[in-house]
């Protein structure tokens, strides 16, 4: 039994020590940002931003379509090389959207940012599935301050 005991406790200070190594906090670096970049658009116009990532090439564009409703204002595509990636409507919202792009400085992955003063998003391409995924939705989670969400890179390279 006390065997046992010694093996599970080298175990567990086996997992600790191994999961805080796998979970290190990152540092990160912003590499792009276009603030309010919805803002200006005209009626059917759109923006549009290239990144070459270890994946290919993602293209993001925002497009301002004026025959939807306020809810359904803007649509957000992303393709890699020819491939349409992710696609979703956003609501027209006070303050446009702003975009960013930051790079995880250990391995050089990229992550994107899609803001507005009442939602927020991290997004970035997983290659082993072909999918853009969402890794923060604003709208997905408890904030128990109730105020602005905002996605940021902290001096000290943390988000």
């Amino acid at each position: 039994m006390h065997r046992k005991l010694v093996f599970l406790g080298i175990m567990c200070v086996a997992f600790l020590v191994g999961m805080n190594s796998c979970f290190a906090a990152s540092t990160f670096q912003k590499i792009f940002e276009a603030r309010h970049m919805t803002e200006s658009l005209g009626t059917d116009e759109a923006w549009t931003k290239s990144f070459n990532t270890r994946d290919g090439e993602l293209k993001f564009q925002m497009r301002k379509i004026a025959i939807e409703s306020d809810d359904k204002r803007f649509n957000f595509i992303v393709k890699c090389g020819k491939d349409t990636v992710y696609k979703r409507h956003f609501p027209k919202v006070n303050g446009g959207y702003s975009f960013m792009a930051m790079k995880d400085t250990s391995n050089s992955r990229l992550f994107f940012v899609l803001q507005s003063k009442d939602e927020a998003y991290l997004y970035g391409y997983e290659s082993i599935n072909g999918k853009f995924e969402v890794y923060i939705d604003s709208q997905n989670y408890l904030n128990k301050y109730h105020g602005e969400p905002r996605i940021a890179v902290m001096k000290d390279g943390g988000l």
